[in-house]
């Protein structure tokens, strides 16, 4: 078992050596051989559900016959008093059975973030045919198996800080700031969706298809707030949850929101971020009024007029911030 608890801690150095520079994980399964090997698997797929679920089928199946599993995905983990967070997420378990497994998450700030990179503390979320009193030699393992990888180590050692104490923003944004612009494609969404004067059920459950070719757009800024927004992931479900909340209670002006969009954009982004994420939210929203070949369920061939409309308010609300 020690020696399974190694090899993740070496794939989990690699993990946080990949992250320090701000590009999302591409999801690895990693695995001991029987004769002590460490193997590691990127697994990359046409979207990124299609990548969890393969990388979640080596992991539970045990393609390899392995002696020892390892799954790490880039998503978040909630702390008392701070909230949502990036973290990696870490599944190890060795395989004989009696089956044991450890999950754990490795809380860290983004790179990008306006307080630069950082690894904190990993926060225990659940044990498997294990004691707690298991846990202390198992993760002084997985901590030796760190320290092999130089350079893994090295990036995380530099950066490591004992606890997170409050939320950082992204990109030059406070917290504050990039919950507020994080909510634009919702506010996309809702408006084009809500187009007919109603959102309905069918509508809210085939939100989730739109972001599984969500790597179609290459605004750097969308590519993160899609990565939070994911309705496969609990916080997704709970951000989206709370913005309908909020828009059908009739909080949410469209003109007021996007006002205040733009103004985020004009003070904390330069060059060409502001332009490509206008880019992204509009071909986000025309993406909802043709999802499935034509109308928002697949109905019809053309978008609605209602659609068309929604989709030019839209695109003039965003022209509004632009800069001559």
């Amino acid at each position: 078992m020690q020696e399974t608890y190694k090899m993740a801690g070496r794939l989990a150095a690699h993990a946080v050596s990949s992250v320090s520079t701000g590009e999302l994980l591409v999801p690895i399964y990693g695995y001991l051989t029987t004769d002590g090997q460490t193997r590691m698997v990127r697994v990359v797929a046409d979207n990124a559900q299609e990548a969890m679920e393969e990388g979640q089928s080596m992991y539970a199946g045990n393609r390899w016959n392995a002696a020892g599993g390892f799954w790490a995905v880039d998503g978040f983990v909630t702390l008392p008093d701070v909230g949502k967070v990036d973290a990696l997420l870490l599944n190890i378990c060795t395989y004989e059975e009696p089956k044991h497994e450890l999950r754990m998450a490795l809380p860290y700030r983004h790179a990008q973030s306006s307080d630069g990179f950082a690894v904190f503390r990993p926060k225990l979320l659940g044990l498997e045919n294990l004691e707690t009193g298991d846990v202390q030699p198992l993760m002084d393992a997985f901590f030796a198996g760190r320290d092999e990888h130089t350079e893994g180590a090295a990036i995380w050692n530099a950066h490591f800080k004992k606890e997170l104490t409050r939320m950082s923003g992204f990109s030059g944004f406070s917290s504050e700031e990039w919950a507020q612009l994080r909510d634009a494609p919702l506010a996309v969404f809702f408006m084009v969706a809500g187009a007919d004067g109603k959102v309905d059920e069918k509508e809210i459950k085939a939100f989730g298809d739109l972001f599984k070719e969500s790597g179609k757009y290459p605004s750097v800024l969308m590519q993160r707030i899609m990565s939070e927004l994911t309705p496969h992931a609990p916080q997704g479900q709970a951000l989206l949850m709370d913005f309908l909340e909020r828009y059908t209670s009739g909080n949410f002006y469209a003109p007021l929101y996007f006002l205040g969009v733009n103004q985020l954009l004009a003070k904390n982004t330069e060059g060409s971020l502001a332009a490509d994420l206008k880019a992204d939210l509009l071909a986000f929203g025309k993406a909802v009024a043709s999802s499935s070949g034509g109308g928002f369920l697949g109905f019809g061939s053309k978008i609605s007029k209602e659609e068309k409309a929604a989709l030019s308010v839209i695109e003039a609300l965003l022209s509004a911030g632009q800069q001559n």
